[in-house]
């Protein structure tokens, strides 16, 4: 469903909303948006600010090199995944780049598995982040490009731009 408008929606909001299925159907009232899914009936509202958008362009535009993340990645993933004690959006797994190589490792309270492939980079600095596994698996199922600036990664698709914090 596109919307007529922007819409600013809670992070937390958005967590629950995802578990609902695939919406359809979506009506805005004063401070209250609202989701339905035609497949289930059922009606998701939450809490919105009032307000215009923030301007997110200083966040969103950087400078930096491209790095092509290996295709092998999303098998790093899964295996991290297995480790994680959370479910959904919430398993994370730690992702290091460094010259010439990244590893992926996953845990929780069974255990940890670092698993480790071939990469393009080609620098001396190290890079690490904290990610989604589902959320970086969807990502990669249409861009293996990011990237990399001082503080931030960028990864660029056709319609979405997702910014993440390194670990410094």
């Amino acid at each position: 469903t596109a919307f007529k408008e922007p819409v600013l929606l809670p992070g937390h909001s958005a967590k629950c909303l995802v578990q609902f299925g695939v919406v359809h159907e979506y009506a805005l009232t004063r401070g209250w948006i609202h989701f339905r899914s035609v497949d289930t009936g059922i009606v998701f509202s939450c809490r919105v600010p009032d307000g215009d958008y923030f301007d997110t362009k200083r966040f969103l535009h950087l400078d930096g090199d491209q790095v092509e993340l290996p295709e092998e990645i999303t098998d790093l993933l899964d295996t991290a995944r297995v480790f994680s004690d959370r479910t959904g959006v919430d398993q994370q797994a730690t992702v290091m780049i460094r010259r010439g190589s990244i590893t992926v490792r996953g845990e929780g309270a069974s255990g940890w598995v670092t698993k480790k492939s071939e990469c393009s980079y080609d620098d001396d600095r190290t890079i690490q982040f904290v990610v989604s596994i589902p959320l970086l698996k969807d990502i990669l199922k249409t861009n293996h490009t990011v990237t990399v600036s001082e503080r931030r990664l960028k990864f660029c698709g056709e319609n979405f731009i997702h910014v993440l914090c390194l670990v410094l």
